[in-house]
C-alpha cells in the first residue's frame, strides 16, 4: 500500500490554542475499491485540521487500515503555515486530501488493530475496509483520530 498526497492543503488562522492538533474526515472516496482494476483500487480521503500552534506542517500523517496489524501508511505532511506564524504559534485550521493508492485485498484479521479498536472501529470483516487517520507535528503531538466509514472491497480474482 502506497500513500500519498493531494496537495490540497490549506491553512487559515484559528482560535484554537490547543498545540495538538485534530483531524476529522470529511468525506471518503470511492465507496467501493477493486483490487483486481488500477482504475478503481484508490482511496481519497478529505480531512479537516486544526493546530494550535501551526507546527502541523513537518509532522505525519498515518493512515491505519483496520483490516489487519501493520498495515500503516504514514506521509511527512508538507509546509502549511509560514515559518513566522510557526515561530509565533499561531493557531491554524484547514483541509487537505490525502489518497491511499493500490489497496490490495488483504484477509482481515479476527480483531481489529489496537489504534483503529479504540477509535471505535468493530473487527474487520472480509470484504470491507475502515482507514483511521492520525496526524502528529513536528513537536511530537499526535490528534486523537478519526475513520472512514466501512468502504467494499471486492474480492481479488
Amino acid at each position: 500500500m502506497t500513500f500519498v498526497a493531494v496537495l490540497s492543503v490549506g491553512a487559515l488562522a484559528c482560535s484554537d490554542t490547543d498545540p495538538v492538533p485534530t483531524v476529522k474526515i470529511v468525506a471518503a472516496a470511492p465507496d467501493m475499491l477493486d483490487p483486481n482494476d488500477d482504475l478503481a483500487d484508490d482511496l481519497s480521503i478529505t480531512v479537516e485540521y486544526t493546530d494550535g500552534d501551526a507546527d502541523l506542517g513537518g509532522g505525519v500523517a498515518d493512515v491505519y487500515d483496520c483490516r489487519a496489524a501493520g498495515l500503516v501508511s504514514q506521509l511527512v505532511i508538507p509546509s502549511i503555515a509560514s515559518q513566522e506564524a510557526v515561530d509565533k504559534g499561531v493557531p491554524i485550521e484547514g483541509a487537505m486530501e490525502l489518497v491511499v493508492t493500490d489497496i490490495g485485498d488483504v484477509w482481515p484479521d479476527l480483531r481489529a488493530p489496537s489504534i483503529c479498536g479504540d477509535l471505535g472501529v468493530e473487527d474487520p470483516t472480509n470484504g470491507e475496509v475502515v482507514f483511521c487517520v492520525l496526524l502528529t507535528d513536528t513537536a511530537g503531538n499526535v490528534s486523537g483520530g478519526d475513520c472512514t466509514a466501512s468502504i467494499t472491497v471486492m474480492p481479488s480474482l
